[in-house]
């Protein structure tokens, strides 16, 4: 498994295009990234051809960037109703796209569909700039407090997020082994006491301690992104008892990074 973390760049570069043309494997990987955000991400904000965005409720930050439009900075009101619209495109042909101050145009050999530009102002999911991430992430996290630094599988993501799914889980919890507080691992609970608990066991040792008897709520959302290996970063951040878990992994070719921070709990007699 390789590494894809640090794919963070300042959004700033010399190019301004209003046009460019996807091909058949980019579209691909758009609407792919426009799935896996839907549920979570009302529409979508693009500077330079980067995403990154606070989910609807806040809990996390995603962040990708789309090479095939570097240089393009569009919005996209409704996620679902682009990706409704954009899937009937025709999926083996280049696909050429237009934006202006008021519209973005998308086509295929046959015919077009126009969306309205909206001011980045309405939007609900707002771009993040890379400034912006070095105060909310960056410089909160101790990087001499690293608590974990895993590479969790595919498989494994996928069987966290049908675990989230089947148990009705509002989070995944980081805990240490009750015989053994340098292992650590994912838990996901179940809503009644009598439910089943799901576990996955993380490869590597804490590299740094959990309180005894103490856990961390990690966000759900990004099990969502099950297509390839995850890598797992967990830092104690500069406020108390908080941590910062950033995720890194794959969608083909987009490479996205995914941060939230959790408080710690701890658990009930």
């Amino acid at each position: 498994m390789n590494n894809t973390q640090n794919i963070r760049h300042p959004d700033s570069s010399n190019l301004n295009r209003s046009e460019t043309v996807m091909s058949a494997k980019e579209f691909k990987n758009l609407k792919l990234f426009f799935r896996l955000i839907k549920s979570n991400f009302n529409d979508f904000h693009l500077v330079d051809g980067a995403f990154r965005a606070y989910s609807n409720d806040q809990s996390c930050i995603v962040e990708t960037g789309f090479s095939f439009f570097r240089g393009m900075h569009f919005n996209i009101p409704d996620i679902k109703q682009c990706l409704k619209s954009i899937s009937t495109l025709d999926k083996k042909t280049d696909i050429t796209v237009k934006a202006d101050i008021s519209s973005f145009k998308i086509a295929d050999q046959v015919g077009d569909l126009s969306f309205s530009n909206p001011s980045s102002e309405v939007m609900d999911n707002k771009f993040i700039p890379y400034k912006d991430i070095a105060e909310i992430v960056l410089r909160k996290i101790q990087l001499c407090r690293l608590i974990v630094n895993d590479a969790i599988s595919k498989n494994h993501i996928y069987r966290l997020k049908m675990a989230a799914q089947k148990l009705g889980a509002k989070h995944i919890c980081l805990k240490h082994d009750k015989s053994d507080l340098c292992k650590g691992e994912l838990v996901i609970l179940g809503k009644s006491k009598d439910s089943p608990v799901f576990g996955h066991k993380l490869k590597r040792p804490l590299l740094s301690p959990i309180k005894e008897n103490h856990y961390f709520n990690l966000e759900i959302l990004p099990a969502l992104f099950n297509r390839d290996d995850m890598y797992l970063k967990c830092y104690y951040t500069t406020e108390k008892d908080t941590l910062m878990a950033i995720y890194s992994t794959r969608i083909d070719d987009l490479f996205v990074n995914i941060y939230s921070q959790s408080g710690l709990s701890k658990e009930s007699e």
